[in-house]
């Protein structure tokens, strides 16, 4: 292996930790922190922050298998660029949109960890690790399949009354 790869590797192995410790401390901070608020307790697993948040740590668990390997199919290349446009989805709603009405309140550490630290880290994992040259122009519409699948989930919620 080159000495470029093996350091792209090292890189890539460093976001991944990044990107599964964020996203972990995260997710128990948002349920521990707000029990009693409406997107605390166990509700926060009802939210795409938090399912997109525990994707992209699955596919960092995943992908330290991937990493380095000369075999990995395309298709894992799609997946991981899913994932991490479904995080990057999720950082740029709360910096651009939420940060903007909730004001300073939004700087909490769980919210920087699952909609800043974790989309960054796994953006800079996707250059490292990632072939992006392998990706077709069709391919691009998969990435519409996890929000298509939370609106769906969100609709139902929404019709059957869920809190």
């Amino acid at each position: 292996m080159r000495e470029e790869n093996k350091q792209g590797l090292r890189y890539s192995y460093v976001l991944k930790c990044i990107v599964i410790v964020s996203a972990v401390v995260g997710i128990i901070l948002s349920a521990r922190g707000g029990r009693n608020s409406f997107m605390g307790g166990h509700t926060v697993f009802m939210y795409f922050t938090i399912q997109s948040n525990l994707l992209i740590a699955l596919l960092c668990l995943i992908g330290f298998r991937m990493a380095g390997r000369s075999d990995v199919s395309r298709a894992w290349y799609i997946i991981q660029f899913v994932g991490t446009v479904a995080i990057t989805l999720t950082g740029v709603v709360f910096c651009v949109v939420l940060a903007l009405t909730l004001g300073p309140a939004a700087w909490k550490l769980n919210n920087v960890l699952t909609h800043v630290v974790v989309p960054l880290a796994a953006i800079f994992d996707l250059f490292v690790s990632g072939r992006g040259g392998d990706l077709r122009r069709i391919d691009i519409l998969w990435v519409t399949v996890p929000p298509i699948l939370y609106a769906c989930y969100a609709g139902i919620g929404y019709v059957k009354h869920w809190n």
